[in-house]
């Protein structure tokens, strides 16, 4: 009992620390809106924590099974801690994080996809396939243009120098890339728009002034319909299978 005591302790100072930070007053909100302001007075610090920790190992286990075919352990684990931490700040309607960790997943299993394949030597027999003008809005008013060689390629003095996977910035290039090898192609421009939410959304929450709100951010959190976040499980069990 004294090791679950100091672990529910622990928690707590986790939830406290969320709690102060600032930038954090959706998941305050949240976190509010889950337990209930007038229940969290009716229950004393241990109890709050063993119910933070239940939740958190509900879960984790959800993660567990989600990613549980996953063969590189080390990968395995970083998905399943991701997973579980978009579970929660889902649970507690905090729509920028749960973003943010919807897109570390996305980006963790492309760079290994990517790190066990010789990305370049395809970029370079197929050089057209790796560039797409990619409408990103639903009306197609917005696109974006993308270019592998680029990316993935340096011109030097000596000629074609390779960039490597992990250096390559355009996180958008690395998905086509990733789309074209695995057949994801159709996939990625049918959701072009929910992908650039997601990657925009993180973008706002890594740079932008903590008083300004992106228009992407609030549309997406002032949706009331759960359905409408359907498309996020399609995507990422695309992204998951092709690494099982």
């Amino acid at each position: 009992m004294g090791q679950n005591k100091e672990e529910l302790k622990k928690l707590l100072s986790f939830i406290e620390a969320l709690v102060q930070q600032p930038g954090n007053e959706e998941f305050v909100a949240g976190l509010r809106s889950l337990v209930g302001a007038e229940q969290v007075q009716q229950y004393s610090d241990e109890q709050l924590s063993s119910y933070l920790r239940l939740q958190r190992e509900r879960f984790k286990k959800k993660a567990r099974r989600y990613y549980k075919d996953v063969a590189d352990a080390k990968l395995r684990n970083q998905l399943i801690d991701d997973h579980a931490w978009m579970l929660w700040y889902r649970s507690v309607d905090d729509v920028v994080s749960y973003f943010n960790y919807v897109n570390l997943q996305i980006e963790n299993i492309v760079n290994f996809y990517l790190s066990n394949i010789d990305i370049h030597h395809k970029i370079l027999s197929n050089p057209a396939a790796f560039m797409c003008h990619l409408p990103v809005s639903p009306t197609g008013k917005y696109a974006i243009d993308i270019d592998c060689n680029k990316d993935f390629f340096r011109n030097t003095s000596s000629g074609l120098s390779k960039i490597s996977y992990a250096k390559v910035k355009s996180l958008w290039s690395k998905i086509w890339a990733w789309a074209i090898c695995t057949g994801n192609t159709q996939l990625v421009m049918a959701q072009a728009s929910n992908i650039a939410s997601i990657i925009n959304i993180r973008n706002d929450n890594n740079h932008r002034d903590s008083k300004v709100s992106s228009a992407s951010s609030e549309y997406w959190k002032n949706l009331e319909d759960d359905a409408n976040y359907g498309f996020i499980i399609m995507i990422l069990k695309a992204f998951r299978n092709s690494i099982l």
